[in-house]
């Protein structure tokens, strides 16, 4: 009875549920990149590049506060149901002070870097996204209901105000500092239309408590998870940051512009590798270790694949990419573009990579490949930045990701068989030519 009834019940809402996230994730990417890339050009590299710049730090900001929780707070619910109001309301606590203060640490570094009254300014306007996050708890409560309609419905609206708003400052012709204020207004529509949707849903955020002994429990759990997002969102945002305060704004809104494009094809080793992941679990313990490596090596074959027509395409036509989306304005990302969409091929490794170390238990090394890259990236940046600008930020980003899905896993004992399966995926073009040979010489043979 249980079975019939309650089970179909459960995998409805499972599918209505990755049904509402998946559309919020489409909606958010088209509706977003069009809005974007109009106000890229509105702005123009000078006034785009500095509020890229500031935003990176704001990215960084968010990283940190959020204290990489999310995962195993929904895991904490739904073991301890009864004590969510203690959950929720020590895991705000914990959000709230890492917000604020590094909110004020940030403020401080701008303000040792010398920002101008202007940056200043922005960073003012866009610090509703740090400090609100906070509010996403509510979010993590709908994640352990399976209700995440409710949160995609609320910031869906804010998100579709904010687009509008940008476009009648554009059309208006408003300068930078309002658009900094759009967003933060977003922001500040959406969670106080998440909070109000909570509270009239029954909950009351009001009833979320403080426990001491669950805070300590929540730091300790969640040091490893903060130290591997901010690692991540470092990697991804500190290049702008150091070509910013190494060059000029304007050379971070021709770099930002660059890495809009090749980030719009990141979905794709995403959907992919989590697509692969269950079969590759059935696979190793059904059939055994060797069959799960012929899996895994092919992904890894066809992801290869996949990321190399891709870069040679956006290669051939960057000029045309960026003109059509950007205008004459952004020329120089063009030869940006070039350069950091083979990037692509280090990241879909990666993400194919991230199965084997799921598969294999050995998650940690996902945040050792991690720092390797880092350092990596902060090392080229500082030796190219200076010399060819954003060229080198793009170098070095490509170089860092190569490092992180080829050579990393080779440092560690556990890992080195990824290495060997990477770099087997890399001659798979070669021995794709030379059996299409065989198969044309044999035909040939056989008339």
């Amino acid at each position: 009875m249980y079975k019939e009834n309650v089970l179909p019940r459960i995998k409805n809402n499972v599918f209505k549920n990755i049904l509402w996230l998946s559309f919020d994730k489409i909606f958010r990417l088209v509706l977003g990149l069009v809005a974007g890339i109009w106000m890229a050009r509105y702005l123009g590299p000078d006034r785009w590049g500095e509020l890229n710049y500031i935003q990176a730090y704001i990215s960084i900001l968010s990283s940190i506060s959020l204290l990489g929780m999310d995962g195993f707070l929904v895991k904490e619910i739904l073991e301890q149901p009864k004590k969510k109001r203690f959950i929720l309301g020590s895991a705000f606590f914990l959000r709230s002070s890492a917000a604020i203060l590094g909110s004020l640490i940030t403020y401080l570094v701008l303000l040792s870097l010398h920002v101008n009254s202007e940056g200043l300014k922005l960073y003012f306007f866009l610090l509703p996204i740090v400090l609100l996050t906070p509010f996403d708890l509510i979010d993590i409560e709908y994640q352990s209901q399976l209700r995440s309609k409710l949160t995609v419905l609320s910031k869906s609206i804010a998100f579709v105000m904010g687009v509008i708003t940008k476009i009648v400052l554009i059309l208006m012709k408003m300068p930078l500092i309002y658009f900094a204020a759009a967003v933060g207004s977003e922001v500040i529509l959406a969670y106080f239309l998440l909070v109000i949707q909570y509270q009239i849903t029954g909950n009351n955020i009001f009833k979320w408590s403080v426990n001491w002994i669950l805070i300590k429990n929540l730091i300790i759990r969640a040091w490893p998870f903060t130290i591997s997002s901010l690692m991540i969102i470092m990697y991804m945002r500190l290049d702008q940051i150091m070509l910013g305060t190494m060059i000029n704004e304007k050379e971070v809104g021709q770099f930002s512009a660059a890495v809009r494009v090749t980030e719009l094809f990141l979905f794709l080793p995403m959907a992919v590798a989590s697509s692969a992941l269950p079969g590759l679990l059935k696979t190793r313990q059904e059939e055994g270790r060797e069959a799960y490596l012929v899996k895994m090596q092919n992904l890894c074959n066809y992801m290869f694949l996949i990321s190399l027509l891709l870069a040679l395409g956006v290669t051939v036509f960057s000029h045309l990419i960026i003109k059509i989306l950007y205008g004459n304005a952004y020329t120089e990302s063009a030869g940006i573009l070039i350069i950091h969409v083979w990037s692509l091929v280090g990241t879909f490794m990666g993400v194919s990579g991230s199965n084997f170390l799921v598969v294999e238990g050995l998650q940690k090394y996902s945040l050792y490949r991690t720092i390797i890259g880092l350092i990596v990236n902060v090392s080229l940046n500082i030796v190219l930045i200076p010399v060819i600008g954003g060229y080198g930020a793009a170098l070095a980003t490509m170089v860092s990701q190569i490092v992180v899905a080829y050579l990393a896993p080779f440092f560690f004992k556990p890992t080195r068989e990824l290495s060997t399966i990477t770099i087997r995926s890399f001659l798979y073009p070669v021995t794709m030519l030379m059996k299409l040979k065989e198969f044309q010489k044999h035909n040939k043979t056989a008339k």
